[in-house]
């Protein structure tokens, strides 16, 4: 399947959702708690508490809903601030039992609505991230759908992160990235490719830990299998010790990225493209782009050259003069050189840097 082909089944209407997956592996045992205990209770997050076997546990779903009313009953899986604040009482109430924490993820984002704003959407988002990176208990989040930016990452600060095969995560969704890029929401297909969503893409970048097979039908096996390899992998999490649970979850976001930012280091011209390029992504003309690189640069260059001419000349008219006899050092040969590589590296950095200025955004910001 191509990129835009899992975007479309990972929105279908007849997938699973989280009551479906809670359901299946939970059965009867599971408790649904509402409330944030500030505002009200937000019907797109379902928490509460459960039984894994004999393990108690907490679990915490985003739901789209299974038809038109359920959708409008849960803002199509769009949750407000207190949905976000509900879900961090329910994760600190299972920190404080040291009850394993599950969540399953489908969203297209976290609602953007006026009054969402107005109660803190984004605070209550960036709270959750920091209190779950030192959550002292276990956290795992699977993405069953769609993950879409901070609203799916509001609940996948977690121990490991597993996907359906299905599924997609991305800080933004296909036709909101081809209208930014290409101001064309037709290119949705070779922004789904750009983009790197796919369960497949984001394992083979350490992003996941693991893909899950598609369930179909509700197929009662895979959801026995399901709930035996969560069972098994938040045993082993509740074993360690709560400092090493908390640098490893630390760590497992600490080396996203760091292949790449080894490449950047040693390729100076790439960094600079990436960066030239979101510039370009949100509106800055070529001209300007062409005068801050220059002026960034020559700020490092031309301090250098004239330190090491300087230089230069000082350490040689001290060693010729351990010389019965000497030459003439004229100071203006050094100025020359000195203009010469002045004038080299501004011609070299405005070219290159035109170059970039004028070429498509997307060959630079896209990961191979």
């Amino acid at each position: 399947m191509s990129a835009i082909d899992k975007v479309n089944a990972a929105r279908a209407n007849n997938r699973p959702t989280s009551i479906d997956y809670i359901t299946k592996i939970f059965g009867d045992s599971f408790i649904e708690l509402h409330g944030d205990r500030k505002f009200g209770d937000d019907k797109a997050i379902v928490g509460g508490i459960a039984k894994l076997n004999d393990m108690p546990v907490t679990v915490i779903g985003i739901e789209k809903g299974r038809n038109l009313k359920e959708r409008m009953e849960r803002n199509f899986g769009s949750a407000h601030p207190e949905g976000y604040r509900k879900a961090l009482r329910l994760m600190k109430q299972a920190e404080k039992f040291r009850r394993p924490v599950i969540c399953f993820v489908d969203t297209s984002g976290a609602y953007c609505g006026i009054g969402a704003e107005e109660r803190g959407q984004g605070q209550a988002i960036a709270e959750n991230l920091m209190e779950m990176m030192t959550l002292k208990t276990p956290i795992l989040t699977i993405l069953i759908g769609e993950g879409g930016s901070g609203g799916a990452l509001a609940l996948a600060v977690a121990d490991e992160v597993w996907m359906l095969e299905n599924a997609i995560y991305s800080v933004i969704s296909p036709e909101g990235c081809a209208s930014i890029l290409w101001k064309d929401s037709s290119k949705t297909a070779e922004a789904s490719e750009c983009l790197k969503i796919t369960s497949q893409d984001l394992f083979s970048m350490g992003v996941i830990e693991r893909i899950i097979r598609e369930p179909k039908d509700l197929d009662s096996k895979l959801f026995d299998g399901l709930k035996h390899i969560i069972e098994q992998t938040v045993s082993k999490k509740l074993e360690q010790p709560i400092d090493v649970l908390l640098d490893n979850r630390y760590n497992r976001f600490r080396k996203f990225g760091k292949d790449s930012a080894a490449y950047l280091r040693n390729d100076e011209t790439q960094r600079r493209s990436k960066e030239i390029a979101i510039r370009k992504v949100n509106g800055a003309e070529a001209s300007t782009i062409l005068r801050l690189l220059s002026r960034d640069i020559l700020y490092v260059a031309v301090p250098s050259v004239l330190i090491g001419i300087v230089v230069s000349y000082f350490t040689g008219k001290a060693w010729l003069d351990q010389f019965a006899e000497t030459i003439d050092m004229n100071a203006l040969y050094f100025v020359g050189t000195a203009l010469v590589i002045i004038a080299l590296i501004v011609v070299c950095v405005v070219v290159r840097a035109w170059r970039i200025a004028n070429e498509n955004p997307v060959k630079s910001i896209k990961v191979e």
